[in-house]
């Protein structure tokens, strides 16, 4: 049966993604799968995610290009991330070579919405905002970096 993908799906699993409570089902994936394709990578939570980056299991930016690679693909028919910061993210990805957190190396999506990211636009959500630009990260953004979140999008 083919999914079907609709912005509140694709949102509600990137809020998922993100979320640090650790499921059963995905920690017996963590161990017997390397998040080689998105099928692998679509099993974990982001505990599990971040589990194979600090075992050395993955890296930031292999599990990053899955993300980046999924949304791709989806977004053209959601149209849920209205401001991508994939280089970004990239070269964040490529800082550190033991990342911190306890989400370490996880991809990760924000919500254009009262959430300030330094260098990047923030929307919004309104046409009137669309050249925003912020200087600095909200206190939100520095806690989910601190986390060890890889923000590659709004």
């Amino acid at each position: 049966m083919a999914s079907h993908w609709t912005r509140r799906r694709f949102l509600e699993a990137s809020a998922l993604a993100a979320a640090a409570a650790a499921m059963p089902s995905a920690a017996a994936a963590a161990k017997s799968a390397k998040p080689a394709g998105f099928d692998a990578y679509r099993r974990l939570d982001a505990v599990a995610l971040a589990r194979l980056v600090r075992r050395g299991e993955a890296t930031p930016a292999e599990l990053l290009e899955l993300a980046i690679a999924r949304a791709e693909a989806v977004d053209p028919k959601l149209t849920a991330i209205v401001v991508r910061h994939f280089e970004l993210a990239r070269a964040a990805a490529a800082a550190s070579k033991r990342p911190s957190g306890p989400l370490a190396g996880v991809p990760f999506l924000l919500k254009d919405l009262g959430i300030a990211m330094a260098g990047t636009i923030t929307t919004e959500g309104s046409r009137f905002f669309r050249d925003q630009q912020s200087d600095f990260d909200s206190t939100l953004v520095e806690r989910f970096r601190a986390a060890g979140l890889v923000i590659f999008g709004k």
